[in-house]
């Protein structure tokens, strides 16, 4: 309890903010921290802050050494984060892969980025990687080849998830639980978070609709010849040239939004989430969205939703996968009968853990 107080604190606690918000007594949280502290898991400090008499203790857990891995494989680039075990971005990269690249060469690429953003810190600890990927049979395939190929375990989870996590964490639908992310792409998809948790259903196809009739994707609309020719039919390149205000841009690009607000209206309706998050390749001009699908929900529903802009970018992927590693390796401290692990059993211990989906046992 006290750990995943400090986990979730923003700064460093006092002992009356850390017995408000676990319930136990001063006595009690003295004899868990000073266990936590030579466990090797908090650090503590005298507070800056002028009072009178003796400074009061100011906890936190201490920064550990290594990181977790946060790789998002689309189809048509690769980008990794690296990330400290208390959440922070250290790194990020992206390469973008060549048109008709072989599954090998995609492999490569990937194993050299990972390269890049360990550079430096190659003899650190790298607790977990997670991988997010397309839900077919070729990521699948493509996945296999890369986890072969990672300095440490590996965490797959769909790319579906991981944004939609990366959203509730650092992006629009932060410190809300019932969350609908409409990702705006290439080929658009639906994102839930219900609960506090990614919602993928039963088969992990939850939202999973790229090529429905109902959310045509960006090949399948009309976008202006100069733009395809200028911009090289790179998506970011037209997100960016609408950015800059480019009329053609700015028109195709609503033309796209329109195309997919009746989903995104019928799929709200049965959520009935907190929020609406418009995200994906398209946010930095889903301002362009907002209204309409504020305006359509409005007509449609009698309590709508707050919509919001994604706060992210094209690295949203990777840093949900991040994070859901991250809290995979932070829930593995915690044993149910012997309480937070010391740091120094974590390394050996954790890589051994079998992997989620293993129903072999």
């Amino acid at each position: 309890m006290v750990f995943d107080v400090l986990r979730g604190a923003g700064a460093p606690q006092r002992v009356s903010e850390l017995s408000k918000g676990t319930g136990l007594t001063a006595a009690s949280l003295g004899q868990v921290l000073r266990g936590l502290a030579a466990k090797g898991w908090v650090t503590s400090v005298e507070s800056v802050e002028q009072r009178r008499g003796r400074p009061a203790q100011v906890y936190s857990l201490r920064r550990q050494p290594g990181a977790v891995l946060g790789l998002d494989v689309g189809v048509h680039a690769v980008r990794a984060v690296r990330m400290t075990l208390d959440g922070e971005t250290l790194v990020r990269a992206e390469t973008r892969f060549e048109q008709g690249s072989s599954g090998q060469e995609r492999v490569d690429i990937v194993e050299q980025l990972v390269g890049e953003v360990l550079f430096g810190v190659e003899d650190e600890p790298v607790w977990l990687s997670g991988l997010a990927l397309k839900r077919d049979a070729e990521s699948e395939k493509l996945g296999e080849a890369i986890e072969a190929r990672l300095p440490s375990r590996c965490k797959l989870v769909t790319d579906v998830n991981a944004d939609t996590w990366a959203e509730h964490i650092e992006g629009g639908a932060k410190g809300h639980d019932d969350v609908l992310l409409v990702h705006l792409g290439w080929q658009p998809w639906l994102g839930l978070l219900l609960d506090g948790q990614p919602r993928g259903g039963a088969h992990g196809a939850a939202g999973d609709l790229p090529w429905d009739s109902l959310l045509p994707g960006v090949e399948q609309m009309e976008w202006p010849d100069r733009l395809l020719k200028e911009r090289d039919g790179w998506i970011y390149d037209i997100v960016a040239a609408a950015k800059d205000g480019d009329e053609d841009a700015v028109a195709a690009t609503t033309q796209y939004m329109r195309a997919v607000l009746p989903a995104v209206v019928f799929a709200t309706a049965i959520v009935d989430p907190k929020v609406v998050v418009l995200g994906g390749a398209f946010s930095p001009v889903a301002h362009l969205g907002v209204d309409l699908v504020v305006e359509a929900l409005g007509k449609r529903m009698g309590d709508p939703p707050q919509v919001v802009k994604s706060g992210l970018d094209q690295y949203s992927s990777a840093l949900g996968a991040a994070h859901l590693a991250r809290q995979e390796v932070l829930a593995a401290v915690v044993s149910p009968t012997e309480g937070v692990l010391p740091i120094s059993d974590m390394p050996d211990d954790f890589f051994t853990l079998p992997q989620e989906d293993d129903q072999s046992a």
